[in-house]
C-alpha cells in the first residue's frame, strides 16, 4: 500500500452487532461469525474496512439462542423493547 493510500484509509470497524431470531438466518450468521473471527490480512476484508477479529455482539431470540449456544458462542437475550427510548437505552448500553 502506498503512503498516500495509507494516510487516507479510514479506521477499520471493530464492532459488529448480529441480531438473530430465525434458525436459518442464524446458521448463516454463525458461519459469518466464524469467518470474521478467523480472518487474517485478506484482500476481501481490506475492502470491508474491518479490523482482524472484530468484537461481535450477538442478540438472539427463541430457537436462535440455542443455535448460538450449540456453537459455543455467547449471546444476549433479545430484549423486550416497547418504545424508541427503550431501544436507544439498550443500544447505548452496548457501546
Amino acid at each position: 500500500m502506498n503512503k498516500k493510500h495509507a494516510m487516507n484509509k479510514k479506521p477499520a470497524m471493530n464492532k459488529i452487532l448480529f441480531i438473530s431470531r430465525d434458525p436459518g438466518g442464524t446458521n448463516q450468521l454463525v458461519a459469518l461469525y466464524d469467518i470474521l473471527q478467523r480472518q487474517q490480512n485478506n484482500i476481501l476484508f481490506d475492502h470491508l474496512d474491518l479490523c482482524p477479529g472484530p468484537e461481535i455482539t450477538v442478540i438472539a431470540k427463541d430457537y436462535a439462542g440455542e443455535i448460538w449456544r450449540q456453537n459455543g458462542i455467547s449471546y444476549l437475550d433479545w430484549p423486550d423493547l416497547k418504545t424508541e427510548d427503550d431501544l436507544l437505552h439498550f443500544l447505548t448500553a452496548l457501546s
